[in-house]
């Protein structure tokens, strides 16, 4: 089936903006968790008991089948009194970041591209990329964002602006609206990325006591 030149560009910078998220929530995730385990004896005795908690939930439900012997064993929960909570997902982590406040240098926001006076706390920024990134693995063939999914829609104009760093020569014009939202999310990704690494690279947070 032959395809005409715009829509063929138009699944080009689709295929494009998806690489880029994906690649993007990758280091953003891996250094949410380096940033968390590096600092987690920073965590509150008070809070670091409710992580304990929460890890043998978690550590519970892991259920491994061995195939040689046919048997069902259940993960052995141990305290640690230096336990990191590796364990721990990037979407349970900013889930206790945005409810309990773990960890004060992740409070911090994000500027908003449309508006000077606005700005989005990183956490809810967070798990909105999270909602995406899982319609991005599991809804491919029928995508539909919502306010849920997406933190912001950058302008037409910005987009344009923007189109030579992540696009070369491709016409950004004949972008579809779900690859707006998926890069207008990228956008905002790469500037929380670089404000976590800063933080990653600060030194570790005091104790919250």
């Amino acid at each position: 089936m032959e395809i005409e030149k715009g829509k063929f560009v138009q699944f080009q910078i689709e295929a494009l903006t998806i690489r880029y998220f994906n690649k993007f929530f990758n280091e953003l995730e891996i250094e949410l968790k380096t940033y968390f385990t590096n600092n987690i004896l920073s965590v509150s005795s008070e809070k670091r008991e409710l992580l304990y908690f929460a890890l043998s939930g978690i550590k519970s439900n892991q259920i491994t089948f061995e195939a040689d012997n046919a048997s069902i064993s259940l993960e052995k929960v141990k305290y640690k009194k230096d336990e990191t909570f590796s364990v721990f997902t990037a979407n349970q982590i900013i889930k206790l970041q945005k409810k309990y406040n773990l960890l004060t240098k992740l409070n911090f926001t994000i500027q908003s591209y449309n508006s000077k006076t606005t700005v989005y706390p990183f956490t809810d920024c967070f798990l909105k990329l999270i909602s995406m990134r899982n319609k991005l693995a599991h809804e491919m063939t029928h995508l539909a964002f919502r306010d849920s999914d997406i933190i912001e829609i950058v302008s037409n104009n910005f987009i344009c602006e923007q189109s030579d760093k992540w696009f070369y020569t491709l016409d950004t014009t004949v972008m579809s609206d779900e690859s707006k939202s998926i890069f207008s999310n990228l956008l905002f990704m790469e500037n929380m990325l670089s404000e976590l690494r800063k933080r990653v690279n600060e030194k570790n947070e005091t104790v919250d006591s």
